[in-house]
C-alpha cells in the first residue's frame, strides 16, 4: 500500500509541475497578461442536436414489456 501511495503522489507532483509549465507558457506566448480564450477553448470539438423521441404511453397492460420500450 505504501508503494502505490508513493507511486500516486508521484504522478500528481509530476502533473502538477506540468501543469505549472502549460500555464506558464499560455501566460508567456499572450505578453505576460492573463490568456485570451480562442474559439477551440469556447467551443466543444463535437456539437450535440436536440432529438425529439416519442415515450411510449402505459396502456394498463404488460408493465415489463412498456419498460423495455421505455
Amino acid at each position: 500500500m505504501t508503494q502505490v501511495a508513493a507511486s500516486t503522489t508521484g504522478r500528481l507532483d509530476r502533473l502538477q509541475s506540468l501543469m505549472e509549465s502549460l500555464v506558464q507558457n499560455l501566460i508567456g506566448s499572450s505578453g505576460g497578461g492573463v490568456p485570451q480564450l480562442t474559439l477551440k477553448m469556447i467551443h466543444p470539438f463535437f456539437q450535440t442536436r436536440s432529438v425529439k423521441l416519442d415515450f411510449p404511453r402505459f396502456g394498463g397492460v404488460d408493465v415489463l414489456e412498456w419498460i423495455y420500450k421505455a
